[in-house]
């Protein structure tokens, strides 16, 4: 099931949740963060691929090309990406 966090979680519950998950998808933001910190693989959007974090292995990074939008990143590109997070979590 996918779970849309409320926002108004608090910060321990957020983190109970992130221990229960198989994966985080979501943008560059603090709750990614969180989620690398409890060893959760994950699917990040940044908004440059310059942008993306490096000091964990299970982050599948997705981001435009250099010069281009958001807007320019395809369904194919998404799904593509999503299986390599899938892959991550079930390894």
């Amino acid at each position: 099931p996918v779970m849309l966090l409320d926002h108004h979680l608090s910060l321990a519950k957020t983190i109970a949740l992130y221990h229960l998950a198989d994966i985080y998808v979501g943008i560059d933001s603090f709750t990614a963060n969180l989620a690398l910190n409890c060893d959760l693989p994950a699917l990040i959007l940044f908004g440059k691929l310059a942008d993306g974090l490096s000091y964990r292995p299970h982050v599948v990074k997705l981001a435009p090309e250099q010069g281009k939008k958001l807007d320019s990143l395809s369904a194919d590109l998404f799904a593509e990406k999503m299986s390599e997070a899938f892959a991550l979590a079930s390894s």
